[in-house]
Parts: C-alpha cells; structure tokens; sequence
C-alpha cells in the first residue's frame, strides 16, 4: 500500500526568495530517491511514498521543516494524505490518473470548505478508518499549531534519528534547553502519535483497503 501526498507552503509568499529556494531544497532532500516528488505552481507539490505506513512521519518531518522557517509570518505545510494502491507504472507525476493520485487532490480541494487552521487530512476511503485517522489528523494540528520555530528544529533531528545529545550538539545549543523545547513541543505526543498512524495503516493494509 502507497500513500500519496498533495500539498502546499502556507504562507510561502511571505519567504524571502532565498529562504523559500531554502525551503524547496529541504523538501526535495527529504523526498529524495525512492520518492517521487512533484512541485507545481511555484508553492504545491504532490509525492508519492511507496510504503504507505511512513507517509505520517515524512509528513510531520516536512511540517517540521517548515515550521522552522517562520519568522514574523507562521510557515508551515497543508496536506492531503491518501492511502491506497497505485496500479500503473509511474511514468509522469504531472499526469498521473490513478485514483490514490486523484483521491489525494480531490480530498485537498476540500480544505477551501473547511474550518480554518485545518492543515492535515488523511484518508483511504474507509469511512470506518478514516474516522480514526481523522482524529489522528485533528491531534496532529492541534500539537504542531503550538510549536515554534526553535523547537521545530529540535524535534526534527529527534525525528530523524539523533539524539538528544547530538540535537543539542548539532544546534549549538546546551542539553537542558533541549530537552526544555522538546518537553514544551510534546515530542512525546507526536511519537506516540506515529506509532499509531503506523499500527492503523497495516490493520487497512490486511484488510485489503
């Protein structure tokens, strides 16, 4: 099972050139090989993630990603995340049909009718699941809308493997105040919170969704 990803820069306009070529740059190095990543109309992009049980923690890393980039004006990602079976070889991401592809579009379209603040959606066309990742959907903005910029770049090299210790090395920054933003970021939450996004993608996955 694969997850598809259409999203855009909230705020993009507001980067300096520099910072949003930055920016760009960090996403693609993220999506890199196996992904396939398209960005289109300056600021969106759509990826393919070939195992779908990942798709939320590639998707927290590139919140986080852009979070750290706000400044005066709050930087951050609006996805649409479907999880689902792609059919055909993937020759061009520009002018791909299959329906996880479609779904995923069509899904993001309904951000204009939504609440606002509402940054995350995630479906895979079960009404049943959808309801629980939904509500993993709705904790997940709920938690990143209170992060800030500092803390952003702490979580992220957590999520990306490093420990707190090499964080802090990396950072320039001393032990205790890391562990003072990852505390004030509920870094605990988030991960609890892909643990289970990936428990709920491999029960959709055995039931053949």
């Amino acid at each position: 099972m694969q997850a598809v990803i259409t999203a855009d820069i909230v705020n993009s306009t507001k980067l300096e050139p520099d910072a949003f070529h930055a920016l760009e740059e960090d996403i693609r190095a993220l999506y890199d090989k196996p992904f396939r990543l398209l960005f289109y109309r300056g600021d969106s992009y759509q990826v393919l993630i070939p195992e779908g049980y990942s798709a939320y923690r590639y998707m927290l890393l590139s919140r986080l990603i852009a979070i750290s980039y706000s400044k005066d004006v709050r930087i951050d990602i609006r996805q649409s995340l479907r999880l689902g079976n792609v059919s055909k070889e993937i020759i061009d991401m520009g002018s791909h049909v299959d329906p996880v592809f479609v779904n995923s579009g069509r899904s993001f379209d309904q951000f204009s009718e939504g609440e606002a603040g509402r940054l995350l959606l995630m479906t895979c066309g079960d009404k049943l699941f959808d309801m629980n990742f939904e509500l993993i959907a709705r904790y997940t903005d709920s938690l990143l809308s209170q992060v800030t910029a500092k803390q952003a770049k702490a979580i992220n090299q957590l999520f990306s493997g490093k420990t707190q210790k090499e964080t802090a090395a990396l950072l320039g920054k001393t032990g205790a105040t890391i562990n003072q933003q990852v505390k004030a970021a509920r870094f605990e939450e988030l991960e609890l919170l892909v643990s289970k996004y990936e428990e709920l993608t491999q029960i959709v996955e055995q039931h053949g969704i």
